[in-house]
């Protein structure tokens, strides 16, 4: 019967807890847009409810302003980029995985069934990222669309 090491245990740990973290950050990145849009809405639903004379009114309004320009700007830098970000870190969370479960396969001494099964994983994976980064060039459509 084979028992895993504690270093495979640790090696595994790693690797789960840092494509955890990076998918939180993916998430974090790619709702900042719509975060900014809903807090936008929710000031604007806020100014309609102060009465005209209220001394906090035109603070409210430029901080929409300012907001609304925020938005903006952030939508042309992603609009104007010529690769998709998101991908890329996509391709790279398919990397780790892989390399991960390469580092794996050699590090313990598994049934054959289970180390063959973390090679083609670290293959299929290993592809996924190749393709996620090749997909990760925005074509001439997407940049048209910003307009």
């Amino acid at each position: 019967m084979t028992v895993i090491s504690l270093t495979s245990i640790a090696t595994i740990s790693t690797i789960l807890g840092g494509a955890a973290t990076t998918y939180a950050g993916v998430r974090r990145v790619t709702q900042k847009n719509e975060r900014l849009r809903e807090r936008i809405i929710r000031d604007v639903e806020l100014l309609s409810t102060l009465p005209p004379a209220a001394a906090s009114r035109s603070g409210l309004e430029s901080h929409i302003d300012d907001s609304v320009r925020a938005l903006v700007t952030l939508q042309d830098t992603r609009a104007g980029a010529k690769t998709d970000p998101f991908i890329l870190i996509w391709a790279a969370i398919f990397l780790g995985l892989g390399v991960g479960a390469g580092f794996l396969a050699v590090q313990t001494e598994l049934p054959l069934v289970v180390e063959v099964g973390l090679w083609g994983f670290a293959g299929f994976a290993g592809l996924m990222s190749l393709a996620a980064t090749a997909t990760a060039r925005k074509s001439e459509k997407d940049d048209d669309s910003k307009d």
